[in-house]
């Protein structure tokens, strides 16, 4: 990012998202790259959804998730145990009925 090494550095306006190639399978350090949104997933396929909140790249978050898809958004494929997938997002499959017999437990 630049030669001072300062934690607190950023990317200019022009390529706002911060970017590091550093990946499961690749280990280099310090060789991150300010990008444009549409460059994430060419620099990282592991971190391909650009986050302007955070001013990085990052990997999809979908809680419950067991693969995730690398489009560039929190999106899933493939959901962990007693969960569902709807809409690329991983929902409790029985939390309607957790929710109604805790009720009963309370009361």
């Amino acid at each position: 990012l630049n030669a001072s090494f300062s934690l607190d550095a950023s990317c200019p306006a022009a390529c706002p998202l911060l970017a590091d190639p550093t990946s499961k399978s690749k280990k280099e350090f310090c060789i991150s790259k300010c990008v444009v949104a549409d460059q994430c997933a060419d620099i990282n396929a592991e971190a391909p959804v650009p986050d302007e909140k955070l001013g990085s790249c990052r990997g999809p978050i979908v809680p419950g998730c067991e693969e995730h898809s690398l489009d560039g958004t929190d999106t899933c494929l493939r959901c962990g145990a007693f969960r569902v997938l709807n809409n690329g997002k991983c929902h409790l499959y029985y939390k309607k009925t957790a929710y109604g017999v805790l009720a009963l437990l309370v009361v």
